[in-house]
C-alpha cells in the first residue's frame, strides 16, 4: 500500500498467494474480476458500488500497461463466467437463490461470450478492457 502526502491511500497491491505465478492473462484477469464481481453480487450493501469501482480501475490499469486483443477479452470473459458457475455456488457467501442466479449468470456468459461479436465483448463485464483500444 502506497499513501500519498496527505495520508490518502493512492496505490494499493494485491497478491494472490494461492495463485501467486505467472499465468495466462485472460484467466488471470478473468479469475481476478469473477472474484471482485463476487463481492458486490453476495454483498450488494457493502461491496456493489466498490466493486465496480475496483473493476473499472483494474481493467483501465491494465489496458494501459499490456496490449487488450479480442482474443484476450474472450477468454477473460469465458474465465469469468466459467468462475461464477463453478465457484460461484461453493464460496457459502448467500443464500441459495442467490447462489443459484450467479451460477447461471456465469453460463449465461460462456455462452454469450462464445458467440459474441467485438461490440458484444465491449458490453461484457470485461469489456471495459478494450476501452483504451
Amino acid at each position: 500500500m502506497i499513501l500519498d502526502e496527505q495520508g490518502e491511500l493512492k496505490t494499493i497491491f494485491v497478491v494472490d498467494w494461492e495463485m501467486s505465478r505467472i499465468g495466462i492473462p485472460g484467466m488471470d484477469v478473468g479469475q481476478f474480476a469473477a472474484e471482485i464481481h463476487f463481492c458486490g453480487r453476495f454483498h450488494p450493501d457493502v461491496a456493489k458500488e466498490k466493486s465496480k469501482l475496483v473493476l473499472d480501475a483494474f481493467f483501465k490499469a491494465y489496458a494501459s500497461k499490456f496490449t487488450v486483443t479480442e482474443d484476450l477479452v474472450r477468454r477473460a470473459l469465458t474465465h469469468f463466467g466459467t468462475h461464477l458457475a463453478v465457484i460461484g455456488p461453493t464460496v457459502g457467501w448467500g443464500e441459495k437463490g442467490i447462489s443459484r442466479e450467479v451460477a447461471l449468470e456465469g453460463v449465461n456468459i460462456v455462452v454469450d461470450g462464445y458467440k459474441a461479436k467485438l461490440d458484444g465483448l465491449r458490453k461484457s463485464p470485461v469489456g471495459a478492457l478494450l476501452g483504451a483500444n
